[in-house]
């Protein structure tokens, strides 16, 4: 019996990773909204008058769905792996299928907005609507990609893929 309840032990990992779904989201919405106001500070403090331009425009768009996607991702994940290890060192979760609970969530957003800029902004659309559609799928790819390869190295997995991933990134000092 014990080895059964010891294979099923992500079903907490999971249900944790969608306990915390909402007040990640709540995270995510108050960073954005932090990071257009720290966008409209630099934008009237600008002496050289590069602001306001194309280039603004995506660096916002990079920056603000990277950073998005990243305090979301981590609302998700890294929350609840970290107070599993601060407050329940005794209980073993299996966090690999959270992880990749995750990573499909996001990859299909991630997705959708590659559909976007490949069937609906091209041709369709200015230039620049394609393109910041493009900048926003770059920011938001590398912003979740980021926590789970953060979270694959916290969770301390023992899945042999996994490892050769974190290997394969820590050994070119990425």
């Amino acid at each position: 019996m014990t080895k059964f309840l010891k294979k099923l032990n992500f079903f907490p990992g999971i249900l944790l990773i969608i306990i915390f779904v909402i007040p990640a989201r709540i995270a995510e919405n108050i960073v954005r909204a932090l990071l257009e106001l720290l966008n409209n500070i630099f934008f009237y403090f600008d002496w050289l008058g590069v602001s306001g331009g194309y280039l603004t425009m995506f660096y916002e768009k990079l920056i603000i769905e990277g950073a998005g996607a990243a305090t979301y991702c981590a609302g998700m994940l890294l929350f609840p792996m970290f107070l599993n290890e601060r407050f329940f060192k005794k209980f073993q979760i299996n966090w690999l299928p959270g992880i990749i609970f995750v990573f499909i969530f996001f990859t299909m957003f991630a997705l959708y907005y590659l559909y976007s800029f490949i069937f609906l902004g091209i041709g369709k659309m200015d230039w620049i609507d394609s393109i910041s559609i493009l900048v926003m799928f770059i920011g938001y790819t590398a912003g979740y990609l980021m926590i789970i390869y953060t979270s694959l190295k916290y969770s301390k997995t023992k899945n042999k893929y996994a490892k050769i991933i974190i290997d394969k990134f820590d050994e070119n000092n990425y």
